[in-house]
């Protein structure tokens, strides 16, 4: 898939373990990608998620030239909250 196309999912979440697992297609060159978290949902309160560094899928089936296909392990433990993948032009 490609992040700027339509269908598909956007962001996949899934639980493994202790941990929850973020994945996402992002383009190799342009926007720059920041997985975010939230308690609230408010406009003011997302904030990088700390201690966490995507890595490169060891799956890449399918995803667009000039994309890649990443990965983000959060623990369970950090607590509830809202996720998400936020991408903006630098």
């Amino acid at each position: 898939s490609h992040p700027q196309t339509a269908g598909g999912t956007a962001v996949q979440v899934q639980a493994s373990g202790g941990n929850l697992v973020v994945t996402w297609v992002q383009r190799d060159s342009g926007p720059a990608y920041v997985l975010q978290q939230s308690d609230t949902l408010a406009a003011d309160s997302w904030t990088a998620v700390a201690g966490v560094t995507p890595v490169n899928a060891v799956d890449q089936t399918g995803v667009a030239t000039g994309c890649t296909r990443k990965q983000a392990t959060i623990p369970v433990a950090a607590g509830r909250r809202f996720l998400r993948v936020s991408a903006s032009e630098g």
